[in-house]
Order: C-alpha cells, then sequence, then structure tokens
C-alpha cells in the first residue's frame, strides 16, 4: 500500500495519478484507433467530440451503481463519504451512451464499440494499480502465500482483517487487464475486439470476485454471487453470443460470395428484400 509520494517539496497521491492515467489511455487508444481505421475528418470529429462526454457518463453511472447495490440511498444520503465507484457501474453506462449517441448520429453501433470497449481494459489496469496503492478493493486472507500483502494499521484492510496477509487481487486483475489489452490489440480482429473484451472482462471478474476481501454489497437480494459476478456472468454470456453471431455471418457471406449473383440475392432477401421462390417467380412470368 503507497497512498502518495513524498516529492519533497510536496506529496502526490497515487490513486488519482492511476485514475488520471487510466483516462488519458481510453482518450489516446481511441484517438490513436479512430486514425489507423482511416476515418474521415468528419467521423473522426463526431468520436473526439463524443470522448468526454462517454467518461462523463461512465463516472455518473459508476457512482449511481455503488449508491444502489452497495451503500444505500440513506447510508449515503448520511454519509456521502462512504459512496465510491464500481467499474461495471461505468462500463455499462458507457455502453448505453455510446448507444444512444449512435443512434442519434446515425453512426454506426459496432464501431464504436470495437473502437472504446478495448481501451477500457487498459483503463481498468491502471485503476486496479490505484486500488493497491490506496488500499481498496481489498483480497481475502491468503494462509501461508508468499505474496500476501499485510497493510499498515489504519488502513481500511487492517480494520477488517488486521496483521493478515491479504490476496493481492488488485496487482493479480491488472496483470489480468494488461494482457487482455495487449491480446485484443495485436491478435484480435477489429470487428471481434468488442465482444472478445466482454467474454474476457466478465470471465476475469467473475473469477476474482472470489479472491475479494472487501464488502461486495448484494443484487436483488442474492448473496451467493456479488453483483459484479452477475454482471460479469451476463457479459460473458453477450459477449459469447456476439462473437458466435459474426462468425455466422461471416461464414454466411463467404458462403453467398461463392455462390455467385444467386448467393448475393439469398443473402439480400433474408436482410429485408423479397423471397427468392417469388423473384424467380416473377422472372419466369416474364
Amino acid at each position: 500500500m503507497f497512498p502518495e509520494v513524498n516529492l519533497g517539496f510536496a506529496k502526490l497521491a497515487l490513486f488519482p495519478l492511476c485514475a488520471g492515467a487510466g483516462l488519458a489511455s481510453v482518450v489516446s487508444c481511441v484517438l490513436v484507433g479512430a486514425k489507423r481505421l482511416r476515418l474521415d475528418a468528419e467521423m473522426q470529429e463526431k468520436i473526439t467530440v463524443f470522448i468526454p462526454f462517454a467518461l462523463l457518463a461512465g463516472f455518473l453511472s459508476g457512482v449511481l451503481s455503488d449508491v444502489f447495490f452497495r451503500v444505500g440511498l440513506r447510508e449515503a444520503a448520511a454519509n456521502p463519504a462512504k459512496i465510491g465507484m464500481t467499474f461495471f457501474g461505468a462500463l455499462l453506462g458507457c455502453m448505453l451512451a455510446l448507444t444512444v449517441y449512435a443512434c442519434v448520429r446515425g453512426l454506426n453501433i459496432g464501431l464504436l464499440m470495437n473502437l472504446f470497449l478495448p481501451s477500457f481494459a487498459l483503463a481498468q489496469a491502471f485503476g486496479r494499480i490505484g486500488c493497491f496503492c490506496g488500499g481498496c478493493c481489498f483480497g481475502r486472507p491468503l494462509e501461508g502465500c508468499w505474496c500476501g500483502v499485510a497493510y499498515p494499521e489504519g488502513s481500511l484492510p487492517f480494520l477488517k482483517y488486521g496483521f493478515a496477509r491479504l490476496a493481492p487481487v488488485q496487482l493479480f486483475e491488472a496483470s489480468y487487464l494488461m494482457i487482455v489489452f495487449l491480446a485484443l490489440a495485436l491478435f484480435v480482429g477489429f470487428r471481434f475486439r468488442a465482444a472478445a473484451y466482454l467474454v474476457a472482462v466478465g470471465a476475469g471478474r467473475f473469477f476474482f470476485e472470489f479472491l475479494r476481501g472487501d464488502d461486495r454489497g448484494s443484487l436483488f437480494g442474492l448473496t451467493a454471487l456479488s453483483p459484479a459476478q452477475i454482471i460479469g456472468a451476463a457479459l460473458f454470456v453477450a459477449g459469447g453470443v456476439r462473437l458466435l453471431w459474426i462468425k455466422t455471418s461471416i461464414s454466411r457471406n463467404r458462403a453467398c460470395a461463392g455462390r455467385g449473383w444467386r448467393g448475393k440475392l439469398s443473402a439480400f432477401c433474408r436482410e429485408g428484400g423479397r423471397r427468392p421462390s417469388n423473384w424467380q417467380a416473377a422472372r419466369r412470368a416474364r
């Protein structure tokens, strides 16, 4: 736990620094990604203008989700200092904002999702490092484990577990998220990135929640699984279904291309045109 660094003339808090690095990584990744896609100037401008609104929507939804699922409305009103922010709440808020913005401006939703979501893995990795430095989002006690971390007196982990050595789950998750980000950037095609991100992050978070030792809250009165595990499982399923849908669409388009103009006609009809039988009947009637 390293909440701050003494620079001599001032003390630098590390959690805000890591959070700022996470936000900067989102902005830089989205801008670089838009340029690499060779989008026209108008499209790049639309994406750039929306970045601060997406981050603001994520922040607000992350705070609200922590109030509803962990703190409670009464406790939040009585003691606002207890209010934090959940990542999945921020993620869902950003996704909702991206969807609304795409519909309003007539943009491709898949393009925005594939452009924004992978950068969240890197941003969350920086955030988890900040959590470790600040002493929040701590892990469960690990008996006889060399990597266990003992927190100092007065910290949140100490108030709950004392001098017990806890799992550095923040660093575990940060390492995992950096690997996810690199894998998405280097080995996953652009059209698959958003769906693959949801699968990887949902599965990873579901597992890491078992190592968490802080208050995890509840969703719909369920105590067997934390809200993050329920949301993570839902994101995993949604990402898996999306991946299968993309794979099926690609295979169908390739099959149609191999059949020439008849295949293209069938694909057109499946997407809302007239049925092939009706078209062929009209052609024979001529």
